[in-house]
């Protein structure tokens, strides 16, 4: 595997870090497979150390988990519309910095980005465009029906809330991608217990599938199924990232 680097060590300002998070996004993103790419933002001399031994600094951050990921909105009834695992740092958006998000709610709202180049410059938010937070419409070859639940998920994976050490210094913003493996989306993104979207049981009574009254047999039945598949335009040849989100978007009744 080839990690393309980007020096983003002479960036000293919000917007300088957001569109250079965009040119990473787009590179990524370009041709007919995904590339692997890290952007390395000006590194700090560690201040510190964990318990566990490992060096800190203060320095530029991105404070999202990923650069591309779904909100999770909290609902009057106490439900989760969206990603569950994202529900704390989506209600932090809405009370910190004002995040309106669109509306109606949908299960697929991708979060804006918060950076922060400096300590010395307060945190910034900023709405990623269409074509830097692409998605993808899953559906399968075989199983009819599968596009109708329209699902979608972000084609790039990009870790954002880790910090590289390399030659004494500590890199606190130093965002990577890489790319997804064939099962990675539906058993885990899918299908963990914390990160579910969407009743799986349901789905495949959708499907016409036949369930047991264990979770973990309608689990094994449910899974694989978007697996062999993710883009929704399987002729002439697969492209897993040039697929646009789907017309029929799932939302959520209920306010912000």
């Amino acid at each position: 595997m080839e990690l393309n680097l980007s020096d983003c060590r002479q960036v000293t300002t919000n917007d300088q870090m957001f569109e250079a998070i965009c040119s990473h996004l787009r590179q990524a993103s370009a041709g007919a497979a995904v590339q692997a790419v890290i952007s390395v933002f000006p590194g700090s001399v560690p201040t510190g150390a964990t318990k566990s031994g490992t060096p800190t600094a203060v320095g530029p951050r991105v404070w999202n988990s990923q650069l591309v990921r779904f909100a999770g909105h909290r609902l009057p009834c106490g439900g989760i519309c969206g990603d569950p695992a994202e529900v704390e740092f989506t209600t932090m958006l809405k009370a910190v910095f004002g995040w309106k998000p669109p509306t109606p709610l949908s299960q697929f709202d991708v979060l804006p980005l918060v950076v922060q180049a400096s300590p010395n410059e307060p945190p910034q938010l900023f709405e990623l465009p269409p074509d830097c937070a692409r998605l993808v419409d899953i559906t399968h070859p075989r199983v009819q029906g599968l596009e109708s639940l329209c699902l979608k998920w972000y084609a790039i994976p990009a870790v954002s809330s880790i910090e590289l050490s390399l030659g004494g210094m500590q890199y606190t913003a130093s965002p990577f991608n890489g790319w997804y493996m064939t099962t990675e989306i539906a058993t885990r993104n899918f299908g963990d217990a914390d990160r579910s979207f969407a009743d799986l049981e349901l789905r495949a009574l959708t499907l016409n599938l036949s369930l047991t009254l264990t979770l973990s047999l309608s689990l094994t039945l449910t899974l694989p199924i978007p697996n062999p598949s993710p883009n929704p335009n399987p002729k002439p040849k697969p492209n897993p990232i040039g697929t646009t989100c789907c017309r029929r978007s799932r939302s959520c009744s209920a306010s912000t």
